[in-house]
Parts: structure tokens; sequence; C-alpha cells
């Protein structure tokens, strides 16, 4: 069992933040950092991805193909550029089903931890967002996760995610522009709420997350030594959490 031993690395992190945040950043920092020296200072192991921007490129490519056929578009909305937003707040629950069933195919096994680090990566905004979407996600993922939130403001979020977009690479996970429309629902969202508690875990749904801020504001994932020094600050801590999650609720 996950619970009866210490773990030397993390099983699942989960990235969260506003759109240009930073997110896709830290992660491809991390994956440049050679193995044996990424166990060693962040405890992570061969990296496995998810990204629900991934998703949301597949729903778009099907509501493609029912448009037409003279169908109605159910879960996307065209964006310009060949890029996709969603069509309604019911998207969001349909994206973080397509995680879950995602997970459970690829990922739910104690030998792929044996090995791996998965990096699970979405944003969310709105009063209730996090909350919600993490209730959401499969407890098996919840189990065996930490959270790192990529902290910046909604003004630096809507300033990086107009720069970094490159129309040739609408599609790409690091180069997309999320549309004006729905950059608007991430003026809120409510990770100060959730984290209000405590300033180690969450608790939701019976379950215990550890969790790490990550501040880029000002922006530090323009530079790979900024990065690394701002994880350092809290990944031996948030490990030691990792083990001692269970208990200490």
């Amino acid at each position: 069992m996950i619970d009866d031993v210490i773990r030397k690395k993390f099983d699942i992190i989960i990235f969260i933040g506003r759109p240009g945040a930073g997110k896709s950043e830290v992660i491809d920092f991390l994956k440049q950092v050679p193995l044996a020296r990424r166990k060693k200072i962040f405890h992570i192991a061969r990296i496995m991805e998810m990204d629900d921007f991934n998703f949301l490129i597949q729903r778009g490519s099907r509501d493609d193909v029912r448009e037409k056929k003279g169908q109605a578009r159910l879960d996307t909305l065209r964006g310009k550029h060949s890029s996709y937003r969603v069509k309604s707040r019911m998207t969001y629950v349909m994206l973080t089903r397509d995680i879950n069933q995602y997970f459970l195919r690829h990922y739910d096994s104690e030998r792929f931890y044996d090995y791996n680090t998965l990096f699970l990566e979405f944003s969310r905004g709105g009063r209730q967002a996090y909350q919600q979407t993490l209730e959401q996600l499969d407890p098996r993922i919840l189990k065996r996760a930490v959270l790192l939130y990529i902290r910046v403001s909604f003004r630096e979020s809507m300033r990086k995610n107009k720069k970094r977009f490159d129309p040739g690479r609408a599609d790409s996970i690091l180069y997309h522009k999320v549309p004006y429309q729905v950059m608007l629902t991430y003026r809120t969202d409510d990770w100060a709420r959730i984290t209000a508690r405590d300033r180690n875990y969450i608790l939701l749904n019976k379950q215990v997350i550890p969790y790490l801020e990550f501040n880029n504001e000002p922006e530090k994932t323009n530079d790979q030594k900024k990065i690394g020094m701002e994880l350092q600050k809290g990944i031996d801590h948030l490990l030691d959490l990792y083990n001692k999650k269970e208990i200490l609720y």
C-alpha cells in the first residue's frame, strides 16, 4: 500500500494556475534536468504528462467533424488561428472526465509509479473553480497527488497569454492563446479560499492534498536558474508533507 512506505519521490504532481502563469515552463525545465539529478533534488522520476488542453483539442476536432456534417458543436467553439475555446462551463466537466478516463486506462497501477512521476496540468477560473475540478478528479488521482500552484495576478496572466502566442503553433501547449472571452473567467479563482484553512494541505472530499506555491511575479519562468531556485525553496518540505499527510489528518 502506498500509505505504508516512505516515499522518496512524488507519484503525481498537479500543476495549476492561470493561463500563462508558467506551468508549462516549469514542466519544460524539469524535463530537461537529468534524471539522476531530478530524482535527487526535485524527487521526480521519469516524467509522463497529461494536459487537458490536449483533450480540448480532441473535442474541438470532433466538433469540426460534426459541423462539417451539419450538426451542432457540442463542447467547443472555433477561435481564430485554428484554436478552440470552451462552449460552456460544462465543457470543463467533460475535460475532467477525460482526465479521469485516460488516467484509469494508462496510469492507475503500482508498477507505473515505481519508475514514473505523472504531471497533470490544467487551469480553471471562477469562484469555485479549483474546488469543483479537484472534487471531480478520481480519488485514485488525489490519493497520490500533490499540488503545485503557479501564482500570478490576472493582469500578468493576460500579458503572458498574449506574449506567448504563436499563430503558427496555435494548438501547442507552450504557444497557444486562450481567447479573450475565456480569459475573463480567470479574473478570480478560489485558490486563496481553499488554502485559507491550512498552509500545507487542502482538504476536499476526505482527501488530503499537500501543496506548494510557486510565486512567478516578478517572472522567474523566463530564467532556468530562477525556476530551479524557486522550486528548491519548498520542494523538500512538500515531499515531507506528502509522507506525513496520513499521520497529520
